[in-house]
């Protein structure tokens, strides 16, 4: 789980979770209040595991010549999987990072 990089306090899961999901660059952090920045690299890991999805649905689909029933729930389970292992993921800085 992230640590902020002010005042040294863990997020939680869930914490993570819920600031990860927003339009701004900036999080603020729930015990300081200072405003919390994704890491470059912790973007990067982020980005590849939802990008895992398409990965691995489309060969399995074409694999096993799933219907699309079963596709649309494997594309499910495996949406619930990447957003529940993403805030394991996170690193936190105090400035803000170009992404390249």
């Amino acid at each position: 789980m992230p640590v902020c990089k002010h005042c040294g306090a863990k997020w939680s899961w869930s914490d993570t979770l819920k600031r990860s999901w927003t339009f701004r660059r900036g999080m603020r952090c729930r015990n300081c209040k200072k405003k919390q920045y994704q890491t470059r690299s912790s973007r990067k890991k982020t980005s590849l595991i939802a990008g895992l999805i398409p990965v691995v649905l489309i060969p399995a689909a074409s694999l096993f010549d799933l219907a699309p029933g079963s596709i649309l729930g494997l594309g499910m389970v495996l949406g619930i999987l990447c957003i529940g292992v993403m805030p394991f993921f996170f690193e936190l800085t105090s400035k803000e990072e170009p992404l390249w």
